[in-house]
């Protein structure tokens, strides 16, 4: 995995913005220029897939102060 993001740092580092259509094929997991490969990830699903996970974590910490109030009260 770090020779991966390693490689993917080099491939987006061209300060001519050369290196912007570079990602990783999730069905091959090579780093591939995704306008050649035809994979398009849109704005949308990247800013559902932060809301998502930060409701996640928001859960996950409402559940750990409700545990640590009981906790709490039986003491």
């Amino acid at each position: 995995m770090v020779r991966v993001l390693t490689e993917m740092r080099a491939k987006h580092s061209p300060s001519d913005g050369s290196g912007m259509m570079w990602g990783i094929n999730g069905n091959t997991g090579k780093i591939e220029d995704m306008s050649v490969a035809d994979i398009w990830d849109p704005v949308s699903v990247k800013a559902q897939t932060f809301k998502t996970s930060i409701e996640c974590a928001t859960q996950l910490l409402r559940i750990d102060d409700i545990v640590s109030g009981i906790k709490k009260e039986k003491d």
